[in-house]
C-alpha cells in the first residue's frame, strides 16, 4: 500500500509539472509547424531514453499483444502531443485540464467490459462530482466560456477522447501483460508516436503541393528545454501510471490522480503566480477531496 501511495504522490507532482510545461511550451510553439516539430522531438526523446534504459536489461522480441497495445497508446499519444498545445493556444490551462480530467471516463467505461471491474451507480456519481468540482477549481463560471462548436472546441473533444485512450492502453498493458517490462511499452509507444507525427507531417507537405511553407520546425532554445523536460516527466508518468494500473481499479486510479492534480495546480498557481483562489475554487477542492476519499 505504501508503494501505491508513493506512486500516486509522484503522479500528482508529475501531472502538475506537465500542465505547466505544456502551457509554457504552447507560448513558444506558435504555428502548426513549430507545434508538430515539438511533438516529433518530444516523442523521439522519449524513445531514445526508453531504448537506453531497456538496453541495460536486454530486449525481447515484441509479441502481437504488445504491438497492438503500443499502437493503441502511441497513436493517441502523438495526437495528444500536438492537440494539447493547440488547445492551450486557444483556451486557458484550466479549461484544457478540465477536459483532460474528464477523459478518465474513457478507461472507466471501457474497464467495465474489458477488466470486469465492479462499477456502481454511487461510484459514477462520485466521478461526476470530481469533474464538477474540477470545473469549480478551474474557475469556469459558465459554459459559454468554452466557446462550444467550431474547430477550436473540436480540439478539446479530441484531447478528451485520445487522452483517455492513452490511459486505457496503459491499463490494458498492466492487466494483459502482467510480467511485461513497462519500459518496453514506453519504447514502442513513443516510437509509434514519433512515426505517426512524421507521417502526419508528410501528408501535410503533400497536401500543400507547391507551397513552400514548412510543416515541421524542430524546437530550439527554450522550447527545446521545455521539450526535454516534458519528455522526462511523461516517461515518469507512464511508468508509475502503468505500474499502479496493475493493482488499483480503473475507477479509483484515474479519478484519483487526474482529479486531485487540479488541487496541486491551484496551489502552485497561488504560490508561483500569486493568483488568489476564490471561494468557488476552494469549494471545488472540498468536493474533489471528499469524492476521492469516498471512492
Amino acid at each position: 500500500m505504501s508503494e501505491n501511495l508513493i506512486g500516486i504522490l509522484i503522479l500528482f507532482v508529475m501531472y502538475s509539472l506537465q500542465a505547466f510545461i505544456d502551457k509554457s511550451a504552447s507560448n513558444y510553439s506558435k504555428g502548426n509547424a513549430a507545434t508538430m516539430g515539438y511533438g516529433v522531438a518530444k516523442n523521439f526523446i522519449c524513445t531514445v531514453i526508453s531504448f537506453c534504459i531497456i538496453s541495460f536489461g536486454g530486449m525481447a522480441m515484441p509479441t502481437a499483444p504488445v504491438i497492438l497495445i503500443s499502437l493503441l497508446a502511441g497513436i493517441p499519444q502523438a495526437v495528444c502531443t500536438v492537440t494539447i498545445l493547440w488547445s492551450l493556444q486557444k483556451y486557458s490551462i484550466m479549461q484544457v485540464n478540465l477536459f483532460m480530467t474528464a477523459s478518465v471516463l474513457v478507461p472507466i467505461v471501457a474497464g467495465m467490459f474489458l477488466f470486469d471491474e465492479n462499477f456502481t451507480v454511487f461510484k459514477a456519481f462520485l466521478i461526476i462530482a470530481i469533474i464538477f468540482g474540477s470545473g469549480l477549481i478551474l474557475g469556469i463560471n459558465k459554459l459559454s466560456d468554452l466557446k462550444f462548436g467550431g474547430k477550436s472546441f473540436l480540439l478539446l473533444i479530441i484531447v478528451w477522447f485520445f487522452y483517455g485512450a492513452i490511459m486505457l492502453a496503459q491499463k490494458m498493458y498492466a492487466k494483459y501483460i502482467p510480467k511485461g517490462n513497462i519500459m518496453e511499452l514506453s519504447l514502442y509507444m513513443y516510437f509509434i508516436g514519433t512515426a505517426t507525427l512524421l507521417i502526419w507531417s508528410l501528408f501535410s507537405k503533400i497536401k500543400q503541393c507547391s507551397k513552400n511553407e514548412k510543416v515541421l520546425i524542430l524546437p530550439k532554445g527554450k522550447l527545446l528545454a521545455f521539450c526535454v523536460s516534458s519528455a522526462v516527466v511523461i516517461l515518469v508518468m507512464t511508468y508509475y501510471l502503468t505500474s499502479l494500473s496493475a493493482t488499483l481499479p480503473t475507477y479509483l486510479l484515474f479519478p484519483l490522480t487526474n482529479g486531485s492534480k487540479l488541487i496541486f495546480v491551484l496551489i502552485i498557481s497561488y504560490l508561483v503566480f500569486k493568483e488568489r483562489p476564490t471561494k468557488r475554487m476552494l469549494f471545488g477542492c472540498l468536493i474533489v477531496i471528499s469524492a476521492v476519499l469516498l471512492l
